[in-house]
């Protein structure tokens, strides 16, 4: 069980660039990471950039979700922050390989069946990268929710 003083660091980033058309295949909302994530024994820190960002502001404040947009300004201040993190968890986008390309421990959620490679739940490029995939194209809540069975067994074991 993870102890009052020690909890998992998770940073979390729900949605790529909304300029990219294919984000909305893969993006999500705030409230569902919130749902899946926010648990006992965790401590989750918002990574987004971007419009999604403003999500933040429906959460009461001192909420389970600490915003780090304000202290990043470029993925020199980003990498900053995952170094301090114990791993990330996103639905794809720049930070996912920023993550992998620091050997820093993430998971990829993933709603589309055709993104990465095929039938795998590594990555060769990034082997810190674990790919969450869905039973069926846009199968969201069968990829969160195994996210977030396996991050509550996780926090039993930390």
């Amino acid at each position: 069980m993870v102890s009052a003083e020690r909890r998992l660091r998770i940073g979390i980033v729900w949605s790529g660039s909304v300029t990219f058309k294919p984000n909305r295949q893969r993006a999500q909302s705030l409230l569902r990471f919130f749902q899946g994530f926010a648990l006992p024994g965790v401590q989750l820190y918002s990574l987004q950039k971007g419009p999604p960002e403003q999500e933040l502001r429906s959460l009461p404040r001192g909420g389970p979700i600490i915003g780090l947009s304000p202290l990043i300004n470029g993925f020199a201040d980003t990498a900053a922050a995952i170094a301090s993190l114990d791993f990330v968890i996103i639905t794809n986008g720049s930070v996912a390989h920023l993550t992998g390309s620091m050997g820093r421990p993430i998971w990829v959620l993933l709603g589309y069946v055709g993104l990465w490679l095929l039938h795998r739940t590594d990555c060769p490029w990034y082997p810190s990268m674990y790919l969450l995939r869905p039973r069926a194209e846009g199968d969201w809540d069968y990829v969160l929710d195994m996210a977030s069975a396996e991050l509550m067994a996780m926090t039993k074991l930390y």
